[in-house]
């Protein structure tokens, strides 16, 4: 018979467990005869899982009869390792050491769990994508960045709760056996559960039932049942050759499923369908909305819409259309654009740019005091997208082109645009270049008209002087009491202010030390003497004192030869 260390079993998980729990046929007198063969032990399953026997906790997930989870490995596998048993001197076999001397290694009493044993078995990416990942030691765990359902990227436990957590507690807190655990969603709907009847509209009966299932999404994704659908996948993303888009089932030229409604070609916008049935050319899972042939369509596709529905003041509205200014000949919209077919019309150039006038600006300005800058855009036909300016000088552009701001905001065919340039690292002269944007025609015929891809005007210019900031020295020139007009007060710099009837002058200087030559001739001594730093724009006071010359009496008697 097997040597049993008691002592170690006492302080055990089994310790309130008897022997016949396990052992049915074994009793205290036929230990000798004992045979596995003929009575073999229970495994754990038969206590731990399903309804559970003996009050012994049940272990949901991750085993061979799992909930959910289900494993190859046996308890054996992960509990056999060293750490998730009790040492002792009793004579171990297989299974032995996790019977009689099973470890506690997970208290489930405390948020989260707490680990006694050599793994984290909260952690799900130590096993499935980390350090125990394909080890056979541990069950050898599945790696999922190579997962066939879809190369996974999470690096944290807490992430894997969208798919893997039944919602009643986050993975992070409880242990990989926790009924908590559960696997993938699988097909479509089990990972895009949003996408339902609703929201996918008349693409919800593709497969001919008015309900959404996998079949409805494979109609359009032939390539998902061997190509895991994700964005960012490569070549495992929606593409072509993975997916029909709407040209490939509303075109004559399609080679997707046909549908009722086909088209011979498209002309209009951007040529792309989801760009008005999608609203504004948003990302691709607009595709899955019930905006596709519904309601916010053009002419159509929604009852009542016509071309002013897209194309009326509001140029950021979603289908970013130009502004036309003529909407009152719009039962006539084919006798210029082609078509009154919403699918056929075609966009006019005129080649007729819009006009820049009225340019003013605030100059000269002291750096930091910003300069107003203003103009008029005008068109004859579509309404104005936008303005910009740009600084520059002798040395090269200083400020790039800068958007301008509209008085009333960009609803009509003039605009009266304005801005505010900031001149605080601005100092000299400056060529301030304007130009304004009409709604269309198209600069980049792949882009959207909204935003800055309408027709620019020619450019405009004006010059900007920006000056250096200056403060004052103020003052009082006299003799004694006595103020002295006419006076010039004339800097180092040869800067000069002339006293008044009062005696004051000012002066007005940029940041520097400057020695002030006062001159009163000739009734006066001139006087040098005077230092003063200015700060601007600070304002120093400074008084100047003129000494009187002395005088005497000529006298005598002119005659004349």
């Amino acid at each position: 018979p097997k040597k049993i260390d008691a002592s170690v079993i006492a302080t055990g998980v089994h310790k309130d467990r008897a022997c016949d729990n396990c052992h049915a046929g074994a009793t205290n007198t036929n230990m000798d005869t004992y045979s596995f063969t003929t009575d073999p032990a229970r495994t754990c399953t038969y206590c731990h899982t399903g309804a559970g026997n003996f009050g012994a906790p049940l272990v949901a997930e991750h085993n061979q009869n799992g909930q959910d989870v289900t494993t190859t490995a046996s308890c054996t596998t992960c509990h056999d390792n060293n750490g998730m048993y009790l040492s002792n001197s009793g004579t171990n076999g297989t299974t032995t050491a996790i019977t009689h001397y099973l470890k506690d290694v997970t208290n489930t009493s405390t948020t989260p769990y707490q680990h006694l044993g050599p793994i984290n078995t909260s952690n799900c990416i130590d096993c499935h994508n980390g350090p125990n990942t394909s080890n056979p030691n541990w069950g050898n765990p599945a790696n999922i960045s190579t997962s066939t359902m879809r190369p996974h990227t999470e690096t944290l436990t807490s992430e894997c709760d969208t798919c893997h957590s039944d919602g009643v507690v986050s993975l992070d807190d409880v242990d990989f056996h926790n009924a908590s655990v559960q696997l993938g969603a699988g097909g479509c709907i089990g990972c895009h559960s949003n996408v339902g009847t609703v929201s996918l509209g008349l693409h919800s009966n593709l497969n001919g039932t008015s309900a959404v299932e996998d079949s409805d999404c494979q109609t359009c994704h032939f390539g998902a049942a061997s190509i895991p659908m994700i964005a960012g996948a490569g070549t495992g993303a929606a593409n072509s050759s993975n997916t029909y888009y709407c040209q490939d089932c509303h075109t004559s030229e399609g080679t997707g499923y046909p549908k009722p409604s086909i088209l011979s070609s498209v002309s209009h916008g951007k040529i792309d369908c989801k760009w008005c049935h999608a609203a504004g050319d948003q990302p691709t899972s607009k595709y899955h909305s019930n905006n596709l042939g519904s309601q916010q369509g053009p002419t159509g596709t929604a009852t009542g819409a016509n071309c002013a529905t897209c194309h009326g003041a509001n140029l950021q509205d979603i289908f970013r259309a130009p502004g036309i200014t003529h909407l009152g000949d719009i039962n006539s919209c084919g006798e210029c654009h082609g078509s009154v077919n919403n699918h056929l019309v075609t966009a006019l150039n005129n080649f007729v740019s819009p006009t820049l006038s009225g340019i003013s600006i605030t100059t000269p300005v002291t750096v930091g005091t910003p300069a107003q800058i203003q103009a008029t855009v005008s068109d004859s036909m579509v309404m104005i997208a936008a303005a910009q300016y740009q600084v520059t000088n002798t040395s090269g552009t200083v400020i790039q082109w800068t958007n301008m701001t509209p008085l009333d905001g960009f609803n009509s065919p003039t605009e009266t645009v304005i801005a505010s340039i900031p001149t605080s690292n601005l100092i000299g002269p400056y060529t301030v270049s304007i130009k304004g944007m009409s709604s269309a025609y198209k600069t980049d015929p792949s882009k959207p008209y909204y935003p800055l891809n309408g027709q620019w005007s020619s450019i405009g210019s004006t010059q900007l002087i920006v000056t250096e900031s200056k403060g004052y020295i103020n003052g009082t020139v006299r003799n004694n009491s006595v103020n002295i007009s006419g006076a010039a007060i004339t800097t180092n710099t040869g800067v000069t202010a002339i006293s008044d009837a009062n005696g004051f002058y000012s002066l007005s200087l940029t940041n520097g030390t400057y020695q002030l030559t006062t001159v009163k001739e000739p009734e006066f001594y001139i006087n040098s003497s005077v230092s003063v730093t200015v700060t601007a724009p600070a304002t120093i006071t400074r008084d100047i004192i003129l000494n009187r010359k002395p005088t005497g009496t000529i006298s005598g008697i002119v005659t004349v030869k």
